[in-house]
Formats: structure tokens, sequence, C-alpha cells
């Protein structure tokens, strides 16, 4: 029984021994044939094919035939299409920021844009986009329309054709209604406002209750002044931040009440169902300011 199993082992060790030698040739003559391959590809001059994408017709897809993939790179090939600049304004722009001890320098390439409501210019922390007259509509003889304050520019643009009024959503001039004490001499003329850009930030927010930017994440206080909105007797409208030092553009004395802005004022209950007093207190005007980070 000990020799039948020893001649077994034997044979097997014989048929291992052959699978082994024949493995050994089927890879060395992989290797020549790659080896071979490779020397074609290094001495042949195969162009390679260019295609054009139907999706993108100015993009070239280079596909090469014949050639190795596991080859070392080749020499660079020529320079390609050059792409889009940025816009000259932005390209030219730059905004340095602190990083430990050195002082970098980015290019800038975004912005956001606010609305200076009550003012016909920019801070100078941002650029002027265009200035114009606050508009919206009826404070109380219209029941729909918009609800919102638009800045309409002075130089507009209307479409073709005859001129007609077809009581649809009427627009009017926004008119302050009260006197403000950092602005004296407001009172029934009519808003500016400017829209204004700020290249080196991304976001913008209005706070109301408060004159000054909260939080601790480094905000920039573009303007700060009084919030303000259509009378509570009235048609609703938004709430806007109006500049401390707003202007007016005094065309007339007559009071129309078209579209109008009043002082937003605070109404507190200790009880509840108001604003909590303190710290409000009933009757004081409301501030606000408008931040960009």
């Amino acid at each position: 029984m000990d020799c039948h199993l020893l001649l077994l082992a034997i044979f097997l060790c014989a048929g291992v021994s052959a699978m082994l030698e024949e493995e050994l040739e089927m890879l060395e003559t992989q290797i020549e044939t790659s080896r071979s391959r490779r020397a074609v590809d290094r001495d042949a001059e195969t162009p390679a094919k260019v295609v054009t994408n139907p999706l993108a017709p100015n993009a070239q897809t280079p596909i090469y035939l014949g050639q190795c993939i596991m080859c070392p790179p080749g020499p660079p090939g020529p320079p390609g299409t050059p792409g889009f600049p940025l816009r000259p304004r932005l390209a030219e722009r730059y905004y340095d920021y602190q990083e430990g001890n050195e002082t970098r320098r980015m290019p800038v390439a975004g912005g956001v844009t606010f609305t200076r409501w009550g003012k016909p210019t920019c801070p100078e922390t941002a650029e002027l986009v265009y200035h114009g007259i606050m508009a919206s509509s009826h404070s109380s003889g219209h029941k729909g329309s918009g609800s919102n304050y638009l800045c309409m520019p002075l130089d507009p643009k209307f479409a073709e054709g005859t001129p007609s009024y077809s009581s649809g959503g009427a627009v009017y001039g926004v008119e302050f209604n009260t006197n403000i004490l950092t602005s004296q001499g407001i009172l029934n003329s009519e808003a500016t406002c400017a829209v204004c850009l700020s290249m080196t930030k991304t976001t913008s927010i209005m706070i109301p209750g408060t004159d000054e930017c909260l939080g601790d994440q480094g905000w920039t206080l573009e303007y700060n002044g009084y919030l303000m909105t259509n009378h509570q007797n009235y048609f609703k409208s938004e709430f806007v931040c109006v500049d401390y030092e707003a202007e007016g553009i005094p065309r007339t004395s007559h009071d129309n009440n078209e579209a109008t802005l009043y002082l937003a004022d605070a109404t507190c209950s200790s009880s509840g169902g108001g604003l909590p007093c303190p710290p409000y207190v009933t009757g004081y005007d409301i501030l606000c300011a408008v931040c960009t980070f």
C-alpha cells in the first residue's frame, strides 16, 4: 500500500513539473512578443487619428491605433487652442488676505449685488451697477399687482408697439410719507436707490433690529439705516433697509400716496403676542444693517 502511494506521488510531481515548464515557456513567449511590439511602436510613425465629437464640434478626441498603452509617454504635442480669458475688469482685480505673517494676493472672479435703498450712490466697499428711483404697486388703491419694491433705472427701455394703459400691474414711484431724523426735507419726495456690486464678497444679508453686522465671521458693513415699509392700514409690502442719509427726488410737494414708505416701529408685549419687551420698546423705530461676506 505504501508503494502505491509513493508511485502516485512521483507521477503527480512529474505532472506538476511539466505544467510549470509549459507556463514558463508561455510567459517567455509573451515577454518576447511584448518587447517586439515596443520596438515596432518606437520605430513606427503611426499618426494619431483625430475624430470630431458631434456633441462638441470644437473638441477633438485623439484615438491612437496600434500603439502600446503601457509604453512610456512620447514627446509633448503642439499647444491647443487658447481658452476663454476672464473678463478684463475681473482679470485685473485682486484682493489681499492675510495668511499667518504673509499677505497673499488672490484674483477676483465673483461678487455679490445688493440694493442700497434711499441713496443713488454705493458705499466705498462696492461699485455702482446703476442708480434709479424706487417703485412699487399702489399702497392702498389696488388690491393686486406686486408687493415688493423695485429699483427702476432712469433710462428705461419699453416694448415695441402702441402704448396703452391696460389696467394691469401698475407701477408707481415710491415716496417718503414721513420725515427721517437723519434725512430732513424728504417728506413726499420720491425715494432714490442704487444697485451695487461688491467684487470680493459672495453673499449679502439685511439684518433688522440693529445697525451693526452680527456674527464673528468677519462681515463687512455696507450701509445701515431705518427699516421701512408701507403703512399698516394699507396693503402689504416688503420691509427694506433705507439708508440713514436717504435722498429723495423733490419733483413735487404734493402728497400722492400712490406707493409709500413709512418707518417700521416695534410693537412688544410682556405677556406674549408681540416682540419681547424688554429688549424691544413699543413705538421705537427699528434700525437695520446690510452686510456682505
